[in-house]
């Protein structure tokens, strides 16, 4: 009996009991997918747990011992069961994969005659005025290091038990606020980003080009849209939590020419829409995980398309912005090798998100283990 479980294989995770219960004594499946890694190396282990229990999960294997061999996966000083910073034996997995459990077909091995895409790097400069909040924010965020820094100081010099739990409980304090307003940096930075954006795409407008936009923050899409609007430029949207019925509204408007522009959630929007009637994508942001950006690039890069397709990622020189897009470059890098054997170089950062976030507000793993308690 064959179980085909079409575009959402990305999304399953076999260790649900009511999964295995689904499919309890179908003796063949084939999970289908265009993403059999959306994030990292790890969850193409659920795919293959469902293909073949004994070889994965069974008495040859199971996830930790997958993530310990295939992704440095190891316990921490807290005793949890921790994934390392890069994809390991990446060779290996391929192979294993490639020999008898997948069967791999890149869009340029089965569309041939669709026309090329182009991804770009793009340097805008937003002015010292724009870019206030986001600056702003870094001040703030510096504020916070050095108050944790007078903290640990005080921590080192105290005798007293008592003065040392409440000195470290404000330490942890001001840790956590310097990483919470770390995490606001890349909404911010997008908000900030909108007026220099708008002068970059005015080549667009100029050219008569349908516009389409990505961001992944709600506040991001929102400011992008009002700027075109008040250009007088006709603009629809997705965003998530849309009513079905309007994002199909949208789609047409779009596609039949009522609407020059649309922007677009990363998440929301990233999959399952065409919009081939135009060539240009434009990333206002990056979401964390690089498939999610191919996933957006490709709406126009469909079926039907007749134009060479490019794919614009609108950056900050010097900004979080770069560090991003190392994060995505080294995980996409590991997808590659291990699904394809082969990779295109390019830098990239091996850290994981809240590891990208200290690094770049300058806090160590020590830090971050006194947060951790």
């Amino acid at each position: 009996v064959l179980a085909p479980l079409m575009v959402q294989a990305r999304k399953l995770d076999p260790r649900v009991p009511d999964l295995d219960l689904l499919y309890e004594g179908i003796l063949r499946k084939i999970p289908l997918t265009g993403t059999p890694i959306l994030k990292y190396i790890p969850s193409l282990w659920h795919l293959l747990h469902l293909v073949d229990r004994i070889a994965w999960s069974g008495s040859r294997g199971s996830f930790k011992a997958f993530t310990a061999r295939y992704m440095g996966a190891h316990v921490n000083y807290r005793g949890h069961w921790t994934m390392g910073d890069r994809a390991t034996n990446t060779e290996e997995l391929h192979r294993r994969l490639l020999g008898s459990f997948m069967v791999r077909r890149r869009k340029d091995d089965v569309l041939k005659d669709l026309p090329p895409k182009t991804v770009n790097q793009v340097y805008i400069e937003p002015t010292m005025t724009e870019l206030r909040p986001y600056h702003d924010l870094e001040d703030a965020i510096r504020d916070v290091k050095e108050q944790y820094a007078q903290h640990k100081v005080r921590l080192q010099a105290a005798s007293d038990d008592d003065d040392k739990d409440a000195i470290f409980d404000e330490a942890r304090r001001l840790l956590g606020d310097a990483l919470g307003k770390a995490s606001q940096l890349r909404q911010v930075l997008a908000i900030c980003k909108v007026p220099a954006a708008m002068r970059w795409l005015q080549q667009l407008i100029d050219a008569e080009e349908p516009i389409i936009v990505f961001a992944w923050h709600k506040a991001a899409q929102a400011a992008i849209y009002d700027a075109l609007i008040a250009q007088k430029i006709p603009t629809t949207k997705i965003a998530g939590g849309d009513n079905p019925l309007d994002r199909v509204e949208a789609i047409d408007a779009f596609q039949d020419g009522r609407a020059r522009a649309i922007v677009l959630s990363i998440a929301a929007a990233g999959v399952g829409i065409t919009l081939h009637r135009g060539a240009h994508t434009v990333h206002l942001e990056r979401g964390w995980n690089p498939a999610d950006n191919d996933q957006a690039e490709d709406r126009t890069h469909r079926i039907g398309q007749t134009r060479p397709c490019f794919a614009w990622y609108l950056d900050v020189m010097g900004s979080f912005d770069q560090q991003v897009e190392a994060l995505c470059d080294v995980k996409k890098r590991d997808q590659q090798l291990v699904l394809d054997g082969r990779v295109i170089p390019r830098n990239g950062s091996t850290l994981t998100q809240r590891a990208l976030l200290a690094n770049y507000i300058g806090l160590t793993a020590s830090d971050l283990e006194l947060l951790d308690g």
